[in-house]
């Protein structure tokens, strides 16, 4: 089974290849913090580790590895701190072993409680004889290396771990130790530029930002630390000109630590460029599952779309180091970061995982996984995992239920793909989300009220919170420009809503209803129909088309006939049925057979507008007669679930040929969708 994590290989390959490449005269100029975002299941990790994997056997490159989940940081210093013990635990080739006497001078120096802070020149002698107290080498090795693990353990016992690779780093001689105090010092004393200053001083402020100015103290403190991180890294480059810069891969960055990291690190980076003119050699890798604020704090004017991307998220498929380049912010701190989107993948992609795991059967079924999962990349690779333990290719009735089938005592495909995708954040929400499935953006189910009482304030939290999680996907609707609700995420909960019993207020009849009211009620036509649809009611959308048949040019009308009919159905969210073993039966109803059926009950429910008029000798309105069959076969041709193999295609192939002859204007257009349709294929 391909993996999704390796088809964003070509994304990561070159992106790290340019961004660590410091020959031909890159020495020294801007590299990005890079940011792979995406909700869950969108491959980040994977992504990550194949870069990690680039490197494991290579000491060529300095690289360090985290992944802040479950991690007790709580502050960027000590982020720093937990990556110099891993990149100073390595010898790596060139340069050899990477000190970190800077960052790790300032850690020591903050976590010292006796430094008295009432009197700056006590603080001062306090900090001198603390430093001046470990001078004599014979014996202070073992001394510093004592502090150095008090210092972690002060924060967090867990911490404690985190010293062993920062001792081993940078006090297993006496040139290290001497490095520690001359060289931390001095460069507290200038920050690196400039003349020699007060080093002792500048640490004993160093300490009165920590125990004395709060939360505005901590956030100067972390970026001192970091910007001595920096500057360790950068100085064990020294005069070498080593072709690669150094790697940072961070995993889960959207921890509170990992933001407050990127952002003292960017403000470090920002400060020591300014001073020197040139840029440290820290390339950092990372990803986040949720949105990060410092990513969406540049909005240039006209240039924000409506899922608030700007230029400052680059997408998989362009990412590079001139695309960043190109939409790095001209100044701010912001200029250093580089957002890559991960988006889902299209059906080319599809077909490569179905190719790998069984290539004869399986590639046959891209376009229906496809059309499934919107190549949701978690959820391609779990549908592709399943189908290709079936015994045989499966066949059109096991398509159709595959969300139906039980994966794991009595849960369902369907639901264990739920479980992955809601995240902790959006479970206490989950029935809202539910019941807001019915209609495609968040905005309108607020602004609707659904599920709300009287005067109850709207659920603004929820929408905030599918937002945060990138849960949301630019509009599909020509009709509406509002972010989305992801169509995988989305058709999950809907299974759920089509679930709910006949008695519960909010069920599947009586909320698509409620919506189809309110745009009513909005003078929003197309999106009505659409919910009128999605309770099996082909007329409001048939007379809907009729009307504007004769008055909208073709490409209108036709969007407007794709939108409508993409309305979503309980056809294929019926509880499946199975035989003895407990395997959806083969024997389910075709997609014909669902057509005949709907047509059928159409024209019971409303004779006259489907059947023609009601005096026999008149002729029927052949618009209206081919445009209930077209809506009828497009709205079931639109689920996978129902039409695996896209059968009516035919249909709407021949529907259009009639609209082709019907159209007073636009007719070649209705013609060209017609031939759309017929050589459309289902792989």
């Amino acid at each position: 089974m391909a993996n999704s994590g390796d088809l964003r290989r070509e994304i990561t390959s070159d992106l790290v290849d340019e961004c660590l490449d410091r020959s031909g005269g890159k020495v020294g100029r801007d590299v990005p913090l890079v940011v792979f975002s995406g909700p869950r299941g969108s491959g980040k990790t994977r992504l990550l580790e194949d870069v990690r994997d680039r490197f494991t056997d290579s000491v060529a490159a300095p690289y360090a590895w985290l992944d802040l989940a479950g991690k007790p940081y709580t502050r960027a210093w000590q982020v720093a701190a937990h990556l110099a013990g891993s990149l100073g635990a390595t010898r790596w080739k060139r340069f050899g072993s990477m000190g970190f006497p800077r960052l790790t001078l300032g850690a020591l120096v903050i976590q010292q409680d006796a430094i008295g802070l009432n009197d700056p020149s006590r603080a001062r002698a306090d900090v001198e004889q603390l430093l001046r107290g470990q001078r004599s080498l014979d014996g202070a090795q073992q001394v510093v290396t004592d502090l150095l693990r008090q210092l972690l353990t002060f924060v967090l016992p867990p911490l404690a771990s985190v010293a062993d690779p920062l001792v081993s780093a940078a006090f297993t001689s006496r040139r290290a130790v001497r490095l520690l105090f001359q060289t931390g010092t001095d460069w507290y004393g200038n920050r690196g530029h400039g003349q020699p200053g007060d080093g002792f001083g500048a640490l004993a402020d160093l300490s009165t930002l920590e125990h004395r100015q709060g939360d505005a103290g901590h956030d100067e403190v972390d970026r001192l630390l970091c910007q001595a991180f920096l500057a360790d890294i950068a100085a064990a480059y020294g005069s070498q000109r080593d072709p690669r810069n150094t790697l940072a891969l961070i995993d889960n960055v959207d921890e509170s630590a990992g933001t407050a990291f990127l952002e003292a690190l960017a403000g470090a980076r920002h400060t020591a460029k300014a001073a020197s003119g040139s840029c440290d050699p820290l390339v950092v890798f990372s990803t986040s599952g949720r949105r990060l604020d410092a990513l969406w704090s540049w909005r240039p004017e006209g240039d924000a779309d409506a899922t608030g991307r700007h230029r400052l998220i680059g997408d998989a498929g362009s990412a590079g180091y001139r695309d960043w380049e190109r939409r790095r912010p001209p100044t701010g701190t912001d200029h250093w970061y580089y957002a890559v989107a991960l988006d889902d993948f299209d059906e080319d992609r599809v077909r490569t995982m179905a190719s790998r795991a069984r290539p004869r059967e399986l590639s046959r079924l891209t376009s229906f996984v496809h059309r499934s999962t919107f190549g949701h990349p978690g959820g391609t690779a779990r549908v592709l995992e399943y189908l290709a333990t079936r015994p045989s290719t499966p066949g059109e009735a096991e398509l159709t239920a595959v969300l139906d089938a039980r994966v794991s005592g009595s849960g369902t495909l369907g639901d264990e793909l739920l479980e992955r995708l809601l995240s902790d954040e959006l479970a206490p929400w989950r029935s809202e989300l539910v019941t807001w499935s019915a209609v495609r953006d968040p905005k309108s189910a607020l602004g609707a009220r659904i599920g709300l009482r009287p005067g109850q304030p709207a659920r603004r939290d929820i929408a905030d919170a599918v937002s945060q999680w990138l849960w949301q996907v630019p509009s599909g609707s020509p009709f509406s420009t509002e972010p989305e609700l992801h169509p995988l995420l989305r058709r999950l909960l809907l299974r759920s809503l089509a679930a709910r019993p006949d008695s519960h207020p909010l069920n599947w009849a009586a909320v698509h209803r409620r919506f189809e009211e309110w745009f009513l009620g909005r003078g929003e036509g197309e999106r009505a129909c659409y919910h009128a649809l999605a309770n099996g009611n082909l007329r409001p959308a048939v007379d809907h088309l009729v009307s504007r048949f004769r008055t909208d040019g073709a490409e209108r009308w036709i969007r407007a006939f794709d939108d409508i009919t993409s309305a979503p159905n309980r056809l294929a969210l019926r509880p499946a049925v199975r035989d003895r073993d407990g395997e959806p039966e083969r024997s389910a109803p075709t997609a014909y057979l669902h057509l005949d059926a709907l047509l059928e009950s159409a024209a019971l429910a409303d004779p006259a507008p489907v059947a023609g008029p009601a005096d026999p000798d008149a002729a029927p309105d052949p618009l209206r007669t081919v445009l209930t069959h077209l809506v009828a076969a497009r709205w079931i041709r639109s689920d996978p679930l129902l039409d695996p193999h896209q059968k009516l295609n035919v249909q709407l192939a021949d529907g259009f040929t009639e609209l082709h002859r019907l159209a007073t204007r636009d007719s070649t257009r209705y013609s060209q969708e017609g031939e759309y349709y017929r050589h459309l294929r289902d792989y």
